[in-house]
């Protein structure tokens, strides 16, 4: 877990880096000892973060994945029906080939 004090010291001296770029080295110097311990937090937070994010985008895309193929019966039936098709997949076929009238008729 972070400790609250050195996440508060780390972020002033962050600011104070991009404020006062000439400090840069005696701040490191002065901070060294604690540097080690701090790079394996953070890798070890930029790691859980990754591997977050990856499972929440990847639950989002089977979520989703039927979305893509709604989307392009749909279109195609409008390409359909502007041409003078009729609300069809195919033309000359008699078959309801849409799920959501309203979204299709706005489109």
């Amino acid at each position: 877990m972070i400790d609250a004090k050195n996440f508060i010291t780390n972020t002033q001296n962050i600011l104070i880096d991009l404020l006062n770029p000439q400090n840069v080295d005696e701040q490191k110097q002065a901070i060294a000892p604690s540097t080690a311990e701090q790079a394996v937090q953070q890798v070890d937070y930029k790691k859980h973060i990754i591997v977050f994010a990856l499972a929440f985008f990847f639950f989002v895309m089977v979520k989703n994945a039927w979305l893509s193929d709604d989307a392009y019966i749909t279109l195609r039936t409008v390409y359909n029906f502007i041409h003078g098709y009729g609300l069809t997949w195919n033309v000359g076929e008699r078959v309801q080939t849409y799920t959501h009238p309203l979204w299709m008729f706005l489109l």
